[in-house]
């Protein structure tokens, strides 16, 4: 979460897959697991907590638009690219169903191309659907 006003921050989503993946590969190392990887996504909080996270969410986007148009005033040219919006992230949304595929694409290429992920039972738990346990 971003703590100052700087409407000009910005990072494009394969920027954030690239990020994802190299702190995975990092922790792959750091364990060094010889039989189970097990990693998850993401998980459905309850529906209390999702509630409550959206609101966040709403707040802050509504936050973001008042910082871009106050920005925009004193005459500073911002990025023309889509601005993020967290709800973006929630379970279920297209860019979590585009990471989970990303995550199971990264997953197979890292052990079928790096021997120290050969051998190793890689499981990935990604929820595509919002549901509640």
């Amino acid at each position: 979460h971003p703590t100052d006003e700087d409407a000009h921050l910005k990072m494009p989503k394969e920027q954030i897959f690239t990020a994802i993946f190299a702190y995975v590969d990092l922790l792959f190392g750091k364990i060094k697991s010889k039989k189970l990887f097990f990693m998850a996504a993401d998980g459905v909080a309850p529906r209390a907590k999702m509630n409550q996270q959206r609101s966040r969410r709403c707040r802050t986007a509504k936050e973001a638009k008042e910082i871009r148009v106050k920005t925009e005033s004193k005459g500073e040219k911002l990025p023309d690219e889509k601005v993020s919006d967290s709800n973006y992230i929630m379970p279920g949304t297209p860019a979590m169903v585009r990471l989970s595929a990303q995550l199971q694409y990264f997953v197979n290429k890292k052990i079928t191309e790096d021997p120290n992920w050969r051998g190793v039972a890689c499981k990935l738990y990604y929820p595509v659907m919002m549901h509640e346990a």
